[in-house]
């Protein structure tokens, strides 16, 4: 593809086989995740998807390479295409083969360098936009894990590592150690 930075669609996006990304309409590519990312992203999924089994609640846990077109949502973005770490929707209908066209309950970005300035601003500014009901952002270089709610008006709350972090999604019922 011979395309400038800022000339890409999610249909460009979509097919690449890097983790790639379009933020506020540029291609964005990541490097291989660490083991340590990699493990927390894991650790999370996992958890969330044993509380939703052996509960019997409601929501499907997705990771890294499940498709958000946050489009889809709200026509103000601009083509934004994402790959959250780990992602969970509570309403299969906004669910289809190709990914995720509907805003999701919970969102969570384990930084890393290179991801920083877009797990921090922009992508905040898009999951607000979008409705997301809660945003984590585990930040493990600084030890630190923000955590976003729609019903706080997205005023951060911070959670020192280690620690135990509660889902407001699911009302109590559930907290991540990490």
């Amino acid at each position: 593809m011979d395309k400038k930075k800022n000339e890409y669609t999610v249909e460009d996006v979509s097919g690449m086989e890097e983790h790639a990304e379009l933020i506020n309409g540029e291609l964005v590519i990541a490097d291989k995740a660490s083991t340590e990312h990699n493990r927390t992203v894991v650790s999370i999924v996992c958890a969330v998807a044993n509380y939703i089994e052996n509960n019997k609640d409601i929501g499907e846990v997705f990771s890294s390479n499940v498709a958000l077109y946050c489009k889809d949502i709200d026509e103000s973005c601009f083509a934004e295409f994402y790959l959250p770490d780990v992602m969970v929707v509570c309403n299969p209908d906004i669910i289809d083969n190709e990914g995720v066209h509907g805003t999701p309950d919970m969102v969570i970005e384990v930084v890393s360098p290179e991801s920083k300035q877009q797990d921090y601003y922009a992508k905040l500014s898009t999951y607000k936009l979008i409705g997301v009901r809660e945003y984590w952002i585990v930040d493990i270089a600084e030890g630190l894990i923000t955590v976003y709610l729609k019903e706080d008006m997205y005023t951060p709350h911070y959670y020192f590592v280690p620690c135990d972090v509660p889902l407001s999604i699911y009302q109590g019922g559930l907290t991540i150690s990490i």
